[in-house]
């Protein structure tokens, strides 16, 4: 039983590491929002500039091309960004290996963005005005209560922890108007610690509380940055959180930083907004034409309800966005609609962006402004936008998410296509020149046991090559390539170990065939020991390390897992069948 387990996961690793021996042919793929891109004029500007894809692959909204080589894929890109200018192209790659492991499931292994060549951003979360969110929609729902109850008030300071109400007029009792409002209040705020002195009511929000809205800030950041990714087509992104507030982003493929940078570090949303006349409390925003207009200070509707978005021209050849809401979205919006027939509606367009002292700021501006004509549902459109590009760029952003707190790229790197293929050569020319000095060391050393070891290495590797493959999300970077080659000392390691003792039983006097198990059963204490004290450091870097580390880890965990394997199963049952009746005496 335990040699069919263990030949059987020599086999089922062997099968999932042949797709990474055939390796990658690089892919150009064509992402657009309208009508599929026709075939034959694409391939008839392509022959035009001597291109010739060795496959295409189309699909709705979405057009892949199969190049054999890195250079006509960049050639491609230039001459088809020219030609379709609204289809987002972005670099990718598809496996060489025949269709039926792809229809298993079974791909290459992911390359890191340092052998593959890509983009990297560093965002930086601003978390806490999530807090400060919470706090400034707090303060307005207090103040609606207040009203219910007949007394006027007004906020007289905010800061990160709470806020400060003064009650300023009452039309009945003031004393018993308070004491009910604060018994209506507590039970409603209850994460709020509410306190009263004279006319001032005090909330304070709990740490607890500012810690989860940070947190859940942070998730929701995420999400919708690997939404927005997801939306540009790119599906081998590594999208990870770094401490409480920053986001690595790291996309193999896409040469071209400012195509990724205009979506997944754009801060936009818009919301909707009631128009109100000067004797109600309100925000003043302009137009694009400078005029402004008064707003409701509570939004009808925000981005975070919209589902879908596309880009097109209207009626009268002007940009627009059609919008798709949720469920409660469009119910929130139907009810608001056919209660205010003939009533206007502004739409709040809404970014962050960085001022000459390097301060994030929010600017607004009122894009659209009409008359409810009738019942609004879940569909309905938004015009005055600009250019088709900024209405394009527009429905990318909201059909992946709007982001609930402001984000800014504080850094970025753009590592070339040709820098990659080097770390690649590197990387295998160093994993090869170690393979043979080991090889040559255990012939040398251990002669007929050496070709055990060699062999048990090369199983050792392709087990290794196969488990990356299978693990989702796992990503062969340079660092893993060095861990690679550790591992293969470490894995020879183990057989130099069973092979000494071997020899000690052997020079004991005990022939070959009874020496054999003794060598392993020996040994096998103490190999085990050394690689679970290595693969706990290897859990440790993985747990608390980024990038490189994690990618070291990585490696260096799977290695130590299949050596043991390797080193102290299989190669005692090729030692066995081959010497196991021996009766030769050292």
């Amino acid at each position: 039983m335990k040699k069919i387990f263990a030949y059987l996961m020599l086999i089922l690793f062997f099968i999932s590491a042949i797709p990474s021996f055939f390796g990658e042919k690089p892919a150009l793929v064509l992402n657009y929002s309208e009508d599929t891109i026709l075939i034959e004029p694409l391939l008839h500007i392509l022959e035009e500039n001597q291109l010739t894809p060795l496959s295409v692959e189309n699909q709705q909204h979405e057009t892949t091309l199969i190049f054999n080589s890195k250079s006509e894929q960049r050639e491609a890109e230039k001459v088809l960004s020219v030609a379709f200018p609204s289809a987002h192209s972005h670099f990718s790659f598809v496996s060489a290996a025949p269709q039926l492991f792809s229809q298993l499931g079974l791909t290459p292994i992911n390359l890191g963005l340092d052998l593959r060549g890509g983009v990297q951003f560093m965002l930086q979360v601003e978390v806490d005005d999530s807090v400060k969110g919470l706090i400034e929609a707090t303060s307005i729902n207090v103040r609606q209560q207040v009203r219910t109850e007949g007394l006027r008030s007004r906020v007289t300071g905010s800061d990160q922890s709470g806020f400060s109400l003064l009650i300023t007029q009452s039309e009945r009792n003031e004393t018993d108007s308070i004491n009910r409002l604060m018994e209506q209040l507590r039970p409603q705020f209850s994460e709020w610690s509410i306190s009263e002195n004279g006319n001032t009511l005090h909330f304070i929000l709990d740490e607890k509380v500012q810690e989860e809205q940070a947190s859940l800030a942070m998730q929701q950041t995420l999400n919708i940055m690997r939404q927005r990714i997801e939306s540009l087509g790119i599906t081998e992104a590594v999208t990870q959180r770094q401490g409480r507030d920053r986001i690595l982003i790291e996309l193999p493929g896409v040469q071209d930083p400012q195509v990724a940078k205009r979506v997944i570090g754009a801060t936009a949303t818009i919301s909707f907004h009631t128009v109100v006349d000067s004797n109600q409390a309100a925000q003043i925003h302009n137009t694009r034409d400078g005029e402004p207009v008064r707003l409701s200070r509570q939004p009808v509707l925000t981005g975070e309800y919209i589902t879908g978005a596309s880009a097109s021209m209207g009626e009268f050849g002007q940009p627009e966005v059609n919008l798709v809401l949720s469920g409660v979205g469009g119910n929130k919006m139907s009810d608001f609609s056919r209660s205010n027939i003939g009533k206007p509606m502004a739409t709040l367009y809404s970014e962050y962006h960085q001022d000459h002292n390097n301060q994030l700021v929010q600017r607004h501006e009122v894009i659209n402004m009409a008359t409810i004509q009738s019942q609004l549902g879940s569909r309905f459109r938004i015009t005055g936008i600009g250019q088709l590009s900024d209405a394009q760029d527009l429905a990318l952003i909201l059909r992946s998410g709007s982001l609930t707190v402001p984000v800014t790229i504080i850094d970025e790197q753009v590592i070339g296509p040709s820098l990659g293929e080097e770390n690649i050569q590197k990387g295998l020319l160093a994993v090869v020149v170690g393979l043979a000095l080991t090889f040559v060391s255990m012939l040398v050393l251990y002669r007929k046991f050496g070709v055990i070891a060699c062999t048990a290495l090369i199983a050792n590797m392709v087990m290794i090559i196969g488990l990356l493959s299978l693990i989702p999300g796992a990503t062969l970077t340079l660092p893993g390539i060095a861990g690679l080659v550790l591992t293969m000392g470490m894995a020879v390691d183990t057989n130099v170990l069973v092979f000494e003792r071997i020899k000690e039983e052997m020079r004991a006097g005990r022939p070959l065939a009874s020496a054999i198990p003794r060598g392993y059963k020996e040994a096998r204490s103490t190999i085990i020991d050394a690689n679970l004290t290595s693969l706990i450091t290897a859990i440790i870097l993985f747990a608390i390390g980024y990038g490189a580390v994690k990618g070291f880890a990585i490696t260096l965990g799977i290695g130590l897992i299949t050596s043991m394997f390797t080193g102290l199963l299989l190669s005692q049952m090729w030692m066995t069948k081959l010497w196991g009746n021996s009766n030769d005496k050292a």
